[in-house]
């Protein structure tokens, strides 16, 4: 192992991520880079060339906003339960360090890594990974299904909750048999359809901007969901849609949602918008 000094320890990752040619892993419990440029670009880049990105964090609610930072980079990353180390491969080599992507580590602290020298010590590294890392990542499923409190009404709760996660007052109203969420900039209907068996559908109007970073997410929320995404794309400057359909639905009415389905459905909308 080749130590690195502490000086150098940021700059050798983001060696480590040019020098990539087929996969980077970035195992980085805590992040908070959204304005250490030089590191979004290198991400950027990476994107670019279709370089496999693996992209850890610590899973729990104390660290939403890591989970932030990363999704703004356009990437869904892995949540691990109690994670604390900080390691960084790609198909060469591989570094261990002290040191977790935030701009204040850069700027600030004081750290120590080491830079694997041998095929036995990137193995050793790499099977680290394997055995302790990628196996154990949480059920995002589990992980995003929410409980609605007892007495509390669900509607109240889902405006509640994308008020708490997104920072942007939300409420809802009737209209025209669907549900109006409304937060600070976007509006959303949501109703229960059937087209041969009952089905939920939520549509809302998107920024050019808002579609770029929807479609760089809808896969993860298809998967945990079991739903549908689909976009409607405006021409010339004109808004977007998307659209989100949750199929196979016991309940065949909005305002009457079978008490089994709650936690799901306003789980789903919640992740949704």
């Amino acid at each position: 192992m080749e130590l690195i000094k502490p000086s150098e320890v940021s700059s050798k990752i983001l060696t480590l991520l040019d020098e990539s040619d087929e996969k980077v892993i970035i195992v980085s419990p805590y992040c908070k880079f959204s304005k250490w440029y030089k590191l979004t670009r290198k991400i950027k880049e990476l994107k670019n060339r279709n370089i496999s990105i693996e992209f850890y964090i610590r899973d729990g609610s104390d660290n939403i906003n890591s989970r932030k930072e990363v999704e703004k980079i356009n990437i869904d990353p892995i949540l691990i339960k109690d994670l604390h180390c900080k390691i960084y491969l790609n198909e060469k080599y591989g570094i261990v360090s002290s040191m977790n992507l935030l701009l204040s580590s850069e700027i600030n602290s004081l750290e120590i890594a080491y830079k694997t020298e041998t095929d036995v010590e990137y193995n050793e590294l790499l099977n680290f990974h394997t055995r302790y890392i990628s196996l154990n990542k949480v059920n995002s499923k589990e992980h995003n299904t929410v409980k609605i409190p007892n007495g509390m009404d669900w509607k109240d709760f889902v405006c509640y909750e994308i008020g708490d996660q997104s920072g942007r007052n939300a409420y809802h109203k009737f209209y025209r048999g669907e549900i109006n969420i409304k937060t600070s900039i976007n509006n959303y209907y949501i109703g229960i359809f059937n087209n041969g068996e009952d089905f939920l559908q939520i549509s809302g109007i998107l920024s050019y901007k808002e579609l770029e970073y929807a479609k760089g997410f809808h896969q993860r929320l298809e998967e945990e969901s079991g739903s549908i995404i689909e976009f409607e794309e405006g021409e010339d400057n004109h808004y977007s849609f998307i659209f989100g359909i949750m199929p196979k639905l016991k309940s065949n009415r909005i305002y009457n949602i079978d008490s089994s389905e709650l936690d799901d459905i306003a789980s789903y909308i919640i992740n949704f918008i």
